[in-house]
């Protein structure tokens, strides 16, 4: 899967073998990724699995910027509740209120143009505010909100407003939260966090963030 998935940061397969009839898979990639980058996460994804998992019949792989899942039934095109993980920072804002507030608007606005975009492109959108009336006006919260391509609009909203909420609960007044969901990701941060490449297309030095993320 790695191979389909560096194409378009997104792929499904379907296969028999293994002592099961069949086996559906789902891989997805950070709309941030070039195609080598994406398959390099993919491909240590399914070593993960691999040396993990050996012969289940059903698994989720997160990576940082990546996602596999496997599993003998055909989940493709509905979003599973099931698992999911929260990584918080370990720094709080200055005004949580302000803060919170800022995130959760700018979370909204990104979380409608992803689950909008035609199933045929790649259901993913970052972007950057500045809250309003927060103490410190220096302060940006970049953001990206993504679902895997298999989920129609509807399934899609559903996996981003439930991760919303994971994250109003798990990370109010953090600098900084990702939700790993089995369909959807959310992330935001007060560093710019988004993969940037040189026109070679190798990665360019990310900017060190100004907190400790945990």
């Amino acid at each position: 899967m790695a191979a389909q998935s560096s194409l378009r940061r997104y792929a499904i397969s379907a296969f028999g073998g293994g002592g099961y009839a069949a086996v559906y898979g789902v891989a997805r990639c950070d709309g941030d990724m070039i195609h080598k980058a994406c398959s390099d996460c993919i491909t240590g994804a399914e070593h993960d699995i691999l040396s993990t998992c050996p012969g289940s019949g059903a698994v989720h792989a997160w990576r940082e910027k990546c996602y596999l899942h496997y599993d003998v039934t055909n989940f493709v095109g509905k979003w599973d509740r099931t698992y999911a993980s929260t990584w918080a920072s370990t720094s709080k804002a200055e005004d949580p209120k302000a803060f919170e507030q800022g995130v959760a608007e700018l979370m909204g606005e990104l979380m409608a143009e992803a689950a909008g975009a035609p199933d045929s492109v790649l259901k993913y959108k970052s972007g950057e505010s500045t809250p309003k009336g927060y103490s410190d006006g220096n302060v940006t919260i970049y953001g990206m909100a993504q679902c895997t391509q298999d989920l129609c609009e509807e399934e899609c909203n559903l996996c981003l407003e439930s991760s919303l909420e994971a994250m109003a609960k798990f990370c109010g007044g953090r600098v900084g939260c990702r939700i790993f969901g089995s369909g959807c990701v959310l992330r935001y941060e007060i560093y710019e966090f988004l993969m940037v490449y040189d026109a070679a297309g190798v990665e360019a030095p990310a900017p060190a963030p100004s907190v400790a993320a945990g």
